[in-house]
């Protein structure tokens, strides 16, 4: 693991996203250079995953389009060395895979009873309101 002063994971090491969707995450590895970092993101069945890498005064950003719902991991290593915050997970879901169904007729003001499976939308939380 690397634990070199100036290089960390910026945020959180565990980030919910939504598939087809923009995910990204930053490293703050000040000194270092865009060819001393390389990245191995994994999607849920385990393909790997193309990224892209920016970088603007020792802030690396590293972003990937989430396809598929599921945990994505993402290692990073600095000169071949992986750094102390990873992996970073990222777990994807779509909320365009929730399924509604046994809605009855209702009355404005008054409880009523219906079905919701997000067995597949992924992991996240789920408001009703």
């Amino acid at each position: 693991m690397l634990e070199r002063a100036g290089v960390t994971l910026v945020g959180e090491h565990v980030k919910h996203i939504a598939v087809g969707r923009v995910a990204s995450a930053e490293i703050s590895a000040v000194g270092f250079q865009r060819e001393d970092i390389d990245i191995n993101i994994l999607s849920p069945s385990k393909v790997p995953v193309l990224y892209r890498l920016l970088e603007d005064n020792g802030l690396f950003k590293i972003e990937f389009n989430p396809q598929e719902v599921g945990s994505y991991i993402m290692d990073v290593y600095i000169t071949g060395v992986k750094i102390q915050d990873s992996p970073i997970f990222f777990k994807a879901y779509d909320s365009g895979l929730i399924q509604v169904s046994d809605v009855g007729s209702g009355i404005v003001g008054q409880p009523c009873q219906f079905r919701v499976d997000a067995s597949q939308a992924g992991e996240g939380q789920l408001e009703i309101s």
